[in-house]
């Protein structure tokens, strides 16, 4: 008897099936897309001038979380394609 996939049966047609996994590292890119951009608004429209030291932070800030963007990208990506190579095993 072939499984019952709830979220398969729940999704538009055309719209990719999204598992727990991928969910969470969607989030978590979402997540550092926004930081990213707040940390990029900060740097580029700073409410008052900047030291040269409290630039710096702020760019070491948005080399940080640009590299925790990019990792996460990447992980949901790698964890695509396992699942679409698991998918093509069955």
């Amino acid at each position: 008897m072939p499984d019952f996939d709830i979220a398969s049966a729940m999704a538009k047609p055309g719209q990719p099936v999204r598992d727990e996994e991928e969910l969470r590292l969607l989030t978590i890119a979402e997540a550092c897309r926004s930081e990213e951009s707040a940390a990029s608004d900060a740097l580029t429209n700073p409410h008052h001038s900047l030291l040269y030291a409290e630039y710096q932070r702020l760019v070491e800030a948005l080399r940080a979380t640009r590299l925790k963007s990019h990792q996460s990208r990447m992980a949901r990506r790698a964890h695509q394609h396992k699942m679409r190579a698991m998918n093509d095993t069955i």
